[in-house]
């Protein structure tokens, strides 16, 4: 896109660094709020219920309102604006987007089952004091700590604490690397269809089989 656009981010406080990274380098003018990562702790209505209250008082003076969260158990499914239109990553949580994409993602736990993903804002913003015995795995309790670097931190704070957290447990640790170029091109309006959905005004977000999120119209 080449005219520079007025953009609202509705992120997940996971992406708090990333995002502001990435927006003082933005091409847009770009607003951003942030919603508590313990928003995946509650029911999906509840968190379905605060995306949509975001998305409600945003108002209509933007040229899109993007949305920095995966599917995230369904919590964006039925989100909807009728003035404004969303943009969302076909992603499943915010670990397929901080490595990348979906691919990647599901690739890398097809060979880790077991692996227990952290990151940056992860830790700092959301799992501190969460007791990761009580977790399983994909196929069973995890034996292993992936640590998804996106290069976000300067001093290697938050990797440290993760390979703490694996050498007290007794599992394996590993970093992973990552990139923040799927925010970037979201920030940057960069929409390829293959990556992320536009939901049209009037539209609301759906469940899709192959591309993990599609629209269906709800509003005249």
């Amino acid at each position: 896109m080449s005219s520079a656009l007025h953009l609202k981010v509705i992120g997940c406080d996971v992406f708090r660094r990333e995002l502001y990274a990435l927006a003082s380098t933005a091409p847009h003018t770009i607003d951003i709020e942030f919603l508590p990562e313990a928003l995946h702790d509650v029911s999906v209505e509840r968190m379905n219920l605060a995306l949509q209250s975001a998305i409600d008082r945003s108002g209509d003076g933007y040229d899109a309102i993007l949305l920095a969260y995966g599917l995230c158990k369904n919590g964006v499914v039925g989100l909807a604006s009728r003035s404004v239109p969303l943009v969302v990553p076909r992603a499943q949580n915010c670990v397929d987007i901080l490595m990348g994409n979906r691919y990647k993602y599901n690739k890398y736990t097809e060979d880790n089952p077991t692996a227990y993903f952290q990151t940056t804002g992860l830790i700092e913003r959301g799992q501190k004091g969460q007791d990761l015995i009580q977790i399983c795995g994909r196929n069973g309790a995890f034996t292993k700590i992936s640590f998804v670097d996106t290069g976000i931190e300067s001093n290697g704070r938050w990797e440290e604490i993760a390979l703490d957290k694996a050498v007290e447990k007794g599992w394996k640790f590993e970093k992973v690397k990552g990139e923040m170029g799927m925010l970037q091109r979201l920030l940057d309006g960069y929409w390829d269809h293959s990556e992320f959905l536009v939901v049209p005004p009037g539209s609301r977000i759906a469940l899709s089989d192959q591309e993990i999120v599609d629209s269906e119209k709800v509003f005249n």
